[in-house]
């Protein structure tokens, strides 16, 4: 059992994969008493989660009391949650680490100093462990809470590595050959960053929008064969998620394949709960008909007439015609961008007689400000109440793009976006979307 004192809303749980599920377990709410509101959670395990923009780490039994104070980082003010009581010393460990370190980490900007850049974050990570050392010292805390500090700083260290590749500036073959050290291996599946950097350590190669189905089963295979073990079940629930997060039909015999050989190589209780979250999703989504719950409910103001519809009556507009939708806003930085380089996609699109319709989440003005000076204002939508279409797709993510058929079923729910880069996987795409 886990006991907050004067209540905690915010809690929330990072599963070990790259979705963030909220975490809301049922309390057992106390009376209010000298002011203070309490709260039960019970807990059955180790838990790393958030309160606010804190890291903590939760054990089943702790009991913490905690006040709201203010502390600078960087020169700058943070609201943080200061605790005590059992184990408070799991709860306070974040901040007082960012307070030593500073909250952000280097940065490498294209035509820097790599071989310096690397320095930097080495330093970083040694400085967090030597400051681990002197607080393991200072407080009591478990084995558990230590395997899982030290590496977290471990598994961020590995993500700086790959940063300047995975946010495109430096190429992986502009690498000096002793870049990667050879023990990068991710660890603890409750560590901070453990699944981004298994996924740039492991899924770094994996594109399903350009690959086969045959390909995707080989990369699924080299898993099966490569690991074993918890690291193994943990690699293929990853890829489970991927899969089912995508939501695409052309590899959905594949998809129902390997879940079928999920009980040979998972046994652990959350990434099994996971998986099956996972398939849930997938086939809610895939070759399924939006719920009339949703198309009744969700409003769209159109940007021409200035009329307001449903779901169901701006689809009815495209009756048996494919349908590309692109989900953006005019605060949305990469939005502009993919609308700005599309020229290619948009023109593919006319021609193969696929509307292309767009879904802003915005307020009105700077919508309509943004469709006109970007020039989308024919087949563009506001979305005013669209709760339960954002729920239903799990939208996350902006932009996103999604390819509906003729009979307006999801056949790609993360569909290529239409960047003229990425025109020969979105040709690729959507061929294979309208011959199926």
């Amino acid at each position: 059992m886990l006991e907050f004192i004067d209540g905690v809303s915010l809690l929330y749980r990072t599963l070990p994969f790259d979705h963030t599920e909220f975490y809301r377990p049922s309390p057992i709410s106390m009376p209010k008493e000298n002011g203070l509101f309490m709260q039960r959670f019970f807990i059955e395990s180790h838990q790393a989660g958030m309160i606010s923009n804190q890291r903590i780490f939760i054990s089943p039994g702790d009991s913490v009391f905690f006040v709201v104070d203010t502390i600078n980082i960087d020169n700058q003010p943070r609201v943080i949650f200061r605790f005590s009581g059992k184990n408070a010393a799991h709860y306070n460990w974040g901040y007082m680490l960012d307070s030593v370190l500073g909250s952000a980490p280097p940065f490498f900007i294209r035509g820097n100093d790599i071989t310096d850049y690397r320095k930097q974050i080495l330093e970083r990570r040694d400085k967090a462990l030597d400051f681990l050392q002197t607080y393991r010292q200072k407080h009591m805390i478990t084995d558990e809470f230590y395997n899982y500090a030290k590496a977290s700083i471990k598994n961020e260290y590995i993500l700086n590595l790959f940063n300047p590749i995975r946010f495109g500036q430096i190429e992986k073959n502009e690498l000096p050959l002793d870049y990667f050290p050879e023990d990068l291996v991710p660890e603890n599946d409750l560590a901070r960053r453990y699944a981004t950097t298994m996924r740039q350590k492991y899924f770094s190669g994996f594109n399903y929008w350009g690959m086969t189905q045959a390909e995707i089963d080989s990369f699924y295979r080299n898993l099966i064969y490569n690991f074993d073990g918890q690291k193994r079940a943990y690699l293929v629930s990853v890829l489970i998620g991927i899969l089912a997060d995508a939501a695409s039909a052309h590899y959905q015999s594949l998809f129902f394949r390997i879940m079928g050989e999920v009980p040979k190589y998972v046994h652990d209780p959350r990434y099994l709960e996971f998986i099956d979250k996972a398939l849930n999703f997938y086939t809610r989504i895939v070759n399924n008909p939006f719920p009339k719950e949703v198309l009744l409910n969700t409003l769209l103001k159109e940007y021409e007439s200035n009329n307001i519809f449903t779901l169901q009556e701006v689809l009815q507009r495209y009756k048996g015609r494919p349908v590309y939708i692109g989900f953006w806003g005019s605060w949305c930085g990469p939005c502009l961008h993919v609308i700005r380089n599309s020229q290619q996609a948009r023109t593919y699109l006319k021609e193969k007689g696929v509307a292309l319709i767009y879904f802003a989440n915005d307020r009105e003005e700077a919508w309509r400000q943004a469709s006109e000076r970007e020039g989308i204002t024919q087949s563009q939508y506001l979305l005013l109440d669209f709760d339960l279409l954002r729920s239903h797709l799990a939208l996350r993510i902006w932009p996103t793009y999604m390819l509906l058929n003729a009979e307006h079923i999801i056949v790609e729910r993360r569909a290529v976006l239409p960047l003229d880069d990425f025109f020969a996987e979105f040709k690729k795409m959507l061929e294979r979307a309208l011959t199926n």
